[in-house]
């Protein structure tokens, strides 16, 4: 988690990628990052329960799909929000977050 987190906060900090015109290529590059950690795969059949296994292959991709969009999306919204103002520093127990 510490090396998707750093690669992240490269990003957002990069002051390139916090101009307004790389919006779209910043969200492109964490979003690979995110999805590379979160499988999202995982957590729809999960939410599906039984119902994962009736479905077919395009119907699975399709609920995974819209599964995955609001999640997405609501990351980008805050790690984009913060973009520039958070640092990350790591403890023995854990991480905090600075803004």
């Amino acid at each position: 988690m510490k090396n998707t987190v750093d690669k992240i906060m490269t990003i957002l900090n990069h002051s390139q990628m916090r101009l307004p015109e790389n919006k779209e290529e910043r969200k492109l590059l964490v979003l690979t990052l995110v999805r590379g950690r979160f499988d999202f795969e995982e957590m729809s059949k999960r939410a599906l329960a039984k119902e994962w296994k009736e479905r077919s292959r395009d119907e699975r991709k399709h609920f995974v799909d819209l599964f995955s969009q609001p999640l997405e999306n609501t990351y980008i919204e805050k790690v984009d929000r913060f973009s520039g103002r958070v640092s990350v520093s790591y403890e023995t127990t854990g991480f905090s977050f600075k803004v």
